[in-house]
């Protein structure tokens, strides 16, 4: 499963913290590309949200590690230790997604 809608939220997610990072040390002209890369992902983002549980809950445990390579692989921050923390989080709520179809079948 290719998790297009899973993938489009999460990049929206992603590009969203990066422009938030960016605008630590105040606005300037470099973060207009940041802005728009953030705005430019938002239609994607939410255009099916509501896909995104069915996508999780039919996803299969490569399917959610593929998800996490792509997490680590679209995602980049200046501040390496808060990019790790954030990466971590999201990896957990990839896993906590997995208990959750687990305890609908059940």
């Amino acid at each position: 499963m290719d998790m297009k809608e899973t993938k489009e939220l999460v990049y929206m997610g992603l590009k969203a913290g990066e422009l938030i990072a960016s605008l630590e040390d105040g606005f300037s002209l470099g973060d207009l590309s940041e802005c728009v890369t953030a705005a430019k992902a938002v239609p994607a983002g939410i255009k099916d949200v509501a896909k995104v549980l069915t996508e999780l809950s039919a996803a299969t445990p490569e399917d959610r590690d593929a998800l996490k390579a792509y997490v680590s692989e679209n995602f980049d921050l200046p501040n390496d230790k808060v990019e790790e923390g954030i990466e971590s989080a999201i990896h957990v709520a990839i896993e906590l997604s997995e208990l959750i179809a687990l305890f609908k079948k059940a």
